[in-house]
């Protein structure tokens, strides 16, 4: 469940990739459609979904594996907001499409499989600790109890 948010917010980079294969994005945008329709009805949802993230992630009652993957998460999520604003200053300064697509299909490649790699772990029960960077951060975050 806290992964949907880093799913929620990489949906814009996947508009290039979706006019080249319809076929497989239209279907996936069907089953995101509600969740995209209320997490962007205003912009405190998002915020107030990532603060519960976030303080679900801190209770000490719940396991050390669950409260990995909720920083996990959240740091998967931390991770989108540099490359948003480039993508939104390319965007501005009317960048072209051959520079936009790139910069676009690359961060929702990397973070397509990304979560690919963590529902993979998670379905063989196993702690999907390995993400560069990312991992370590979450087990730092995570705390020592």
């Amino acid at each position: 469940m806290p992964y949907m948010l880093p799913v929620l917010d990489s949906v814009n980079y996947s508009k290039f990739l979706a006019f080249y294969a319809p076929q497989f994005f239209n279907p996936v945008y069907a089953a995101l459609d509600p969740l995209l329709a209320v997490y962007k009805s205003s912009p405190f949802i998002n915020l107030a979904i990532y603060l519960l993230i976030v303080w679900v992630g801190r209770q000490p009652a719940l396991s050390r594996f669950v409260r990995f993957n909720f920083q996990q998460a959240i740091i998967l999520d931390i991770a989108l907001v540099i490359p948003s604003i480039l993508t939104s200053i390319l965007r501005e300064q009317a960048a072209p499409v051959w520079v936009q697509e790139p910069v676009a299909n690359t961060l929702f490649f990397i973070l397509s499989a990304s979560l690919l790699y963590v529902s993979a772990k998670l379905a063989l029960g196993e702690k999907p600790n390995e993400i560069p960077l990312v991992s370590e951060a979450a087990e730092l975050t995570s705390g020592p109890f």
